[in-house]
């Protein structure tokens, strides 16, 4: 039953943001650092909510570690390929239009843009947790 509910967290939390993340029109904003910058925050505390619960199963079952090394991997490379480039890209944009143009284009990356310190911050903090 653990497995199945660690499968069904890893369906839930990948298959809408994935299927969202193909499109040509999120691929232009996130190149502008657009709306779709909240998308990949929301999918990395997804993802870390996979790991802390594999975590959790390895502790009971330690037959469940090959898992669970592989969400690390996989939300180790997610975050550098995907997540810290959006942060990168948002802050750029936000150097050269300034936030009021930013926010005013993309009202629904508020708390993003007020928080991406924070965001920053506990991404750094969880790859030094969980460093694979």
């Amino acid at each position: 039953m653990d497995k199945e509910k660690q499968t069904n967290i890893e369906e839930e939390g990948t298959s809408t943001t994935d299927a969202s993340l193909n499109t040509a029109e999120q691929t232009e904003q996130d190149d502008k650092g657009g709306e779709n910058t909240r998308i990949p925050y929301e999918r990395f505390k997804q993802k870390v909510e996979v790991v802390n619960y594999n975590k959790s199963l390895v502790e009971k079952e330690p037959t469940y570690a090959v898992e669970f090394d592989r969400e690390i991997k996989a939300l180790n490379k997610f975050i550098d390929d995907v997540l810290i480039r959006q942060l990168e890209s948002l802050n750029t944009d936000l150097a050269s239009n300034g936030e009021t143009v930013i926010l005013e284009e993309y009202p629904n990356l508020k708390e993003i843009v007020s928080s991406r310190e924070e965001i920053l911050n506990e991404v750094i903090t969880w790859k030094k947790t969980f460093q694979k």
